[in-house]
């Protein structure tokens, strides 16, 4: 654009891995890094790394800088990030990655203002679309008794489920003529990492019976584990 002066660009990244809890200045390496990422978000991923080259073609040498959806959740503890699977396969990458973490971030900032003492307690907060459905916990994934209970109070809004498709939990619920599409999705997206697509799950399920987080047989083992596997005890645990 002619006479435009642009002195930086922020993007939203969608995926920042195990590498990135906070925003991050871009250069060839962190663009990278961002790169081996897109297995994990093949429909965000990409598109934002394009804008993030565009930019950098149309103003050479600009900063740009970028803000991740998982960041925010990668401040929980690291017991919270991790799958009840064989530590190496968590070592690897294969944990649970919270998303729309930018959102929560404001949300979080801002509640206090809004909800007052209210904001210091149990909060649940839901990012939604205007068809979106909330289960909690993949209770709706797995009852058909719920999604037909939540689905009868929103028959106003043009929700209605085939009741034959709902019992036999098939991909697509909705009765023909729903105004809303709607679906069973396993709720599996938190999961990433080297090993995708199918991958994962089969070298889970052959892994054998699944160890505690520092590895196999933790409990009462401690004194005769690793070094390295007593590190990580002691901050996955501190006193």
């Amino acid at each position: 654009m002619p006479g435009l002066a642009v002195r930086g660009a922020g993007h939203w990244v969608v995926h920042g891995g195990r590498d990135f809890a906070a925003p991050a200045w871009i250069d060839d390496e962190v663009l990278a890094r961002l790169d081996r990422l897109v297995p994990l978000a093949p429909a965000h991923q990409p598109l934002a790394l394009a804008g993030i080259r565009a930019v950098a073609e149309a103003w050479l040498g600009l900063l740009q800088v970028a803000s991740f959806d998982t960041a925010f959740h990668r401040t929980q503890p690291c017991l919270a990030q991790l799958f009840p699977i064989p530590r190496a396969l968590g070592d690897e990458g294969l944990l649970r990655y919270g998303f729309h973490g930018l959102s929560y971030e404001h949300v979080a900032a801002v509640l206090p203002e809004v909800a007052g003492p209210r904001a210091e307690g149990r909060v649940i907060v839901a990012y939604l679309g205007h068809d979106a459905l909330v289960f909690t916990a993949g209770i709706g994934e797995r009852s058909p008794r719920m999604r037909a209970a939540s689905a009868a109070g929103l028959a106003a809004f043009g929700v209605a489920l085939d009741p034959a498709r709902n019992a036999t939990a098939k991909t697509r619920i909705g009765r023909v003529g729903s105004r809303v599409a709607v679906y069973v999705v396993p709720a599996n997206e938190g999961a990433g990492g080297r090993a995708g697509g199918g991958e994962a799950p089969d070298r889970v399920r052959h892994a054998g019976p699944m160890p505690g987080p520092a590895g196999r047989g933790d409990e009462g083992r401690a004194g005769r584990r690793s070094a390295a596997a007593l590190r990580w005890i002691n901050s996955a645990f501190p006193s």
